[in-house]
Order: C-alpha cells, then structure tokens, then sequence
C-alpha cells in the first residue's frame, strides 16, 4: 500500500487514475486505519488528474466513504455537483449520490444545500431511468427517519476473515492457489473443498466401470457369432460388414448432464487427444448456428470465444449413457467454413466405437 501512495507523488494523470482504482479495490477488504490515512490526505492532489469515469469513481468512493476525516472532501464533491452536466458517465452520477448522501451523515452542515441540489438535478433533469431512480429512491429514504436511513446507507461492510500469515508467506502454496477461490474461502477450506470434488469424481469413475464390467460379462445373445480367431499365420481381416458394424453403434447423450470449468479443465489437461479431424461444414451456417445445433444435440457449451474472432474457438462437452465424459475443442475458419474437432474423453477405456459415433454425429449436425 505504501507503494501505491507513493506512486501518486508522480502526478501523472494515466498513473493516479490506475492507482486510485487499484486502491479502491484494496479498500473493499483491507480497512486498515492506517492504510486508510496516507490514502486520503493525497486525494486533493488527484482531483485535476482523473479524467476517465473508472477512476473519478473510485475518487469519488474514496471521498464517500472515509472523507470525514478530510477537510476538503465536502467541496471536492460540490465542485462535481456543481459540473454534472458535463458529466457523460452514469457510473460517476450514482457515486457522487451515494458518496454525497454517506458523507452528509458525517458533515451535515456542508453536505446540506449540495446534496439537495445534486437530488433534485438528478430527479428532475437527469434523462437516465437508472440515475433518476437511484436519486428517487434515496430522497424517499431522507424524507423518512433518518437514523434508519444512515442504518441502511451507511452500513459498514462485512469483514474478511484474515488469511494466516504463515500460509502468505509459503510461496509454493501460494502459486498451487493462484487463480483460484483459496483466497476467498481460505487454502484449508480450499482444499477440503478440492478433496470432496476429487471423491465424487472417483465415486463417478467407479460406478462406470461397474458398468463397463456388466456390459462386458453379459452372455451373448442367441444368434450373435464374434470372430474367428485365425489358426494359422493368415492375418485376420476386417470386412466391410465390421466397419458398419462399429459405425452403426449409435451414441446416446445426456440431457441433464452438467460440469464445472474446474472439472473441465482438470480432464482436458490430464488426458491426451482420443480424436481429431476436420471438415467442411455448409457455408451457410452462421457460427452461432452451428453453437445452438450442438447444443440441441447434448453437446453443450463450456465457453466460447467472440463469433467475430477469426478463428471462432469454442469448447463443448457431453456424457453418454455409459457415464463416458467427452470434452470437444471446436475451430472453424471463416474460409469455406472448415472445422477442426478435437476430442478427449476422461476414460482410458477403449472408446473407438464411440467416438466414430461422435464424429459422425457432429459431421451430420454441421453439415446440414
């Protein structure tokens, strides 16, 4: 924090803009007197410096929330009101409401006149439903009790429990945690959170091959003839007959089948590619188009880039009747439509007839 405060000794208006930001944020879980303070008593050195809406809201935040203890905060703010007709941003407009409205609880003898001028440009001029509504909705608060409004206005926010120091310190453990939710919950609730998503997996992986063994061991219907297995050195041939056969083996995908971006990521990253090719799909599908088609047909979408992006990039997943998970990775070019499909599944079961089922069917969704 020290060396985000010292960063606005720069005056530099594209640093202050991005440290004022920075510091809000910091703010909303960090309210630490003492960084509190150095904070504030620049704030008046910032105000010709913002420009930008992000970061005249997060000045303006900073004045609503701990500008009591600054003795300008008052007419850093009327000389905002008294300029909001020049102000385009709507983000700006309801902060300088809720600041004004926070900090009249504090200085009610300078936030007086300003807030009733800002409240009443804000509901009889202001053209934007959501400003007037917000504005609307607090002169009704302030024309009520108002120990109950500054209850509900001026709540504080709930604190954070603090991290242990000691696990901040454990670099390894910190980069285990990166981009993660470990900060929010806690690495110990974090990874009592990991190993009960790792047993419903493993509970999930079980149950399958239970039902793989079943499959397997079930006698052969009356009538059904396998291969002859070759006694001499002649190498067994695969006839057409065969190949229709596996093709045939049609796949049944879930409806009510969902998985989480963890879940998916885990699997994507842990198994190799089981299939890839490409192909043309018609030229009169739109990139959307093709999107909802896989959806309709259970393979459903897990995240996709922009439709305008060239490639348009997007991964899908489905699961069978089998408990069989298939995760697709989709690129189509916009020259003559051409799509690449690569396919992992989160078996290391043979799953080739399956997967020529898969095939076939986004080859027959894509195509049409």
């Amino acid at each position: 924090m020290e060396r985000l405060v010292g960063l606005l000794d720069l005056q530099l208006d594209y640093v202050t803009s991005q440290v004022l930001v920075t510091i809000q944020g910091l703010l909303l879980f960090e309210r630490n007197q003492s960084f509190i303070n150095p904070v504030i008593t620049q704030l008046p050195n910032c105000v010709s410096l913002v420009h930008d809406s992000d970061s005249k809201s997060a000045l303006i935040w900073l004045l609503g929330h701990y500008g009591q203890t600054l003795s300008d905060s008052p007419y850093i703010l009327e000389d905002l009101i008294d300029n909001i007709e020049e102000e385009y941003s709507n983000t700006v407009k309801l902060c300088l409401i809720v600041a004004t409205t926070k900090l009249f609880f504090t200085r009610p003898a300078e936030c007086q006149d300003m807030l009733g001028k800002l409240l009443e440009y804000c509901i009889e001029i202001e053209t934007s439903v959501e400003v007037r509504e917000r504005a609307m909705l607090y002169y009704r608060l302030l024309s009520q009790d108002l120990n109950q409004t500054k209850e509900i206005i001026c709540s504080s926010q709930s604190a954070i429990p603090e991290m242990d120091r000691d696990d901040c310190n454990d670099t390894e453990e910190n980069i285990e945690h990166f981009n993660s939710l470990a900060v929010l919950f806690g690495s110990a609730k974090w990874k009592e959170m990991q190993a009960r998503q790792k047993q419903q997996i493993d509970t999930e992986n079980y149950k399958r091959n239970e039902i793989q063994i079943v499959e397997t061991n079930k006698p052969p219907v009356e009538g059904q003839t396998g291969h002859l297995v070759s006694l001499g050195d002649e190498e067994e041939e695969v006839t057409q007959d065969d190949e229709k056969s596996v093709v045939a083996m049609e796949i049944e995908l879930k409806e009510d089948f969902t998985m989480t971006p963890a879940h998916f990521e885990e699997i994507w990253t842990k198994m190799n590619i089981s299939d890839n090719w490409e192909f043309n799909a018609s030229t009169s599908l739109q990139r959307q188009t093709m999107e909802e088609k896989l959806n309709s047909s259970y393979i459903k979408t897990m995240a996709t880039s922009p439709y305008e992006n060239e490639p348009w990039r997007a991964f899908f997943y489905a699961q069978d009747t089998r408990l069989i998970a298939y995760l697709l990775e989709v690129v189509v070019h916009q020259q003559d439509n051409r799509v690449a499909i690569t396919v992992k599944v989160d078996t290391i079961q043979d799953t080739q007839p399956q997967l020529i089922s898969l095939r076939s069917l986004c080859h027959s969704v894509l195509s049409k």
